[in-house]
């Protein structure tokens, strides 16, 4: 029998120029799939055609010691217009 993963938590936001942001995951497990990518296509900038956007992402376990883990999704991104990111994990 085959099993879907619920999608546990998720969403989608705007962003420009180079920043982050950390997501406080609610489950205490490492989650099984992360998706973060960029919302539908981009045209390129043409006052800068050679800059390309840069998406990374990272799962850290930020708990410190303790029986229960705390899981946190840092997205850090570099875009030379406006773009939207999309992301979710699953359980």
């Amino acid at each position: 029998m085959h099993h879907e993963e619920e999608i546990s938590e998720g969403g989608t936001f705007t962003v420009t120029g180079r920043d982050s942001i950390v997501f406080k995951l609610p489950s205490h497990h490492r989650p099984r799939h992360v998706f973060v990518d960029f919302d539908g296509s981009y045209p390129p900038v043409t006052c800068n055609p050679h800059q390309h956007d840069r998406l990374e992402w990272n799962v850290e376990d930020v708990s410190h010691h303790g029986f229960r883990h705390r899981f946190e999704l840092f997205i850090e991104w570099h875009v030379s217009g406006v773009r939207k990111i999309r992301w979710y994990v699953k359980e």
